[in-house]
């Protein structure tokens, strides 16, 4: 999946090894709905409106994002509100 190549690019860059290939099974776009239901306009202005919501009832808002997004929506989502990245277990 997209997302998942380009966060080992970035932890990969981020630590000097930039020179560490990234392979791909294939070099066609490899979606996920859930991801990518947090990416779009309608997503951006919902966090927007809840965040701003939040502040007006003097209320600290924290946004939960799913590991499984791309680092554009962490980024977006980060810069709107707090926001910390989960992952989930099937323990």
């Amino acid at each position: 999946v997209d997302f998942m190549s380009e966060s080992v690019q970035a932890i990969l860059h981020k630590n000097g090894l930039e020179q560490v290939p990234v392979y791909r099974a294939t070099p066609q776009k490899i979606g996920c709905s859930l991801a990518e239901s947090a990416e779009g306009d309608a997503y951006r202005a919902w966090l927007q409106q809840e965040s701003k919501k939040a502040l007006q009832q003097d209320t600290v808002p924290l946004h939960v994002i799913y590991i499984n997004t791309s680092l554009e929506t962490k980024a977006v989502s980060s810069s709107i509100v707090p926001t910390i990245t989960c992952t989930s277990s099937n323990v």
